[in-house]
């Protein structure tokens, strides 16, 4: 299978159904933004091989539980929602490189992978083993980089 047959691009179609054939394996890249109203499907979440999933611009106010199976998953672009919170499963995905956050009703963020306290808040910061920011928990120190740019 060649490189375009494991991308699917359907940002800005209007959808309101994601076309079953667009969720064939394997899969790397998919991009679904700028579809207000459009259902997200679980078969999502079994696509095991994703390193890519973009979700921006599309109204969303919570984001699926499948989230957190997507073990691959090194891009999530979430920005320009109407999130207020980190989606559960978020912490689970360990290859996550970069988490686009922005333009959303956030008010303090969790810090993923933080296990060090019940209620953790971040604060944006550069650190040297990040070389873009990094969130550090104002409770328990600990520090991630899969965080806002």
């Amino acid at each position: 299978m060649g490189m375009a047959e494991q991308r699917v691009d359907l940002r800005g179609h209007g959808l309101t159904t994601v076309p079953p054939d667009a969720l064939r394996r394997p899969l790397r890249s998919l991009a679904l933004g700028r579809n207000p109203g459009l259902a997200l499907p679980d078969a999502i979440g079994d696509l095991a091989e994703l390193t890519a999933l973009y979700l921006d611009e599309m109204a969303l106010g919570a984001v699926p539980e499948w989230i957190g199976r997507l073990a691959a998953l090194r891009v999530l672009d979430l920005g320009h929602n109407a999130l207020a919170s980190l989606p559960a499963g978020v912490e689970r995905l360990r290859a996550l490189e970069v988490l686009y956050l922005s333009d959303n009703r956030f008010g303090a963020l969790p810090v993923p992978g933080c296990a060090g306290c019940a209620s953790c808040t971040c604060a944006t910061t550069r650190s040297p083993r990040c070389p873009t920011r990094s969130a550090t928990c104002a409770t328990c120190a600990t520090s991630s980089c899969a965080t806002t740019r």
